[in-house]
């Protein structure tokens, strides 16, 4: 299980604030936001959340990582759901993750994953 703490830095509308829009209260500290879904029928599993009246939020390929989707299935799951493309490169950034999960000696919580984890721009 990977838990992930998001915190949006820049303003404007995205996955992150439309949740929070919804909410009737929301929590101090934040509240639960989506599931990541990884699936090696990446393009299926999309297609049959869209025929099942989720909607589109945001999808984007990642050099080193590959395709994932947010896709607003509140209605049909009550979350968000992050449907990410199983790749080697995506396996091997969990691998990384996982590692600096070990590693991590409790200093600077916050740190850009994909500059200083992953090496990219």
């Amino acid at each position: 299980m990977q838990v992930e703490l998001i915190q949006q830095l820049s303003g404007g509308a995205s996955a992150y604030t439309e949740a929070l829009e919804g909410a009737a209260t929301v929590p101090l500290g934040g509240l639960f936001h989506h599931i990541m879904l990884l699936h090696d029928g990446y393009d299926a599993a999309y297609e049959g959340f869209i025929a099942g009246g989720a909607e589109r939020c945001y999808d984007a390929f990642v050099e080193g990582v590959g395709r994932f989707c947010y896709l607003d299935a509140r209605a049909q799951a009550g979350s968000f759901v992050e449907l990410v493309e199983t790749t080697t490169d995506f396996e091997a950034a969990c691998v990384t993750m996982r590692e600096e999960h070990l590693r991590w000696d409790g200093s600077r919580p916050r740190r850009d994953f994909f500059r200083e984890i992953l090496g990219l721009e």
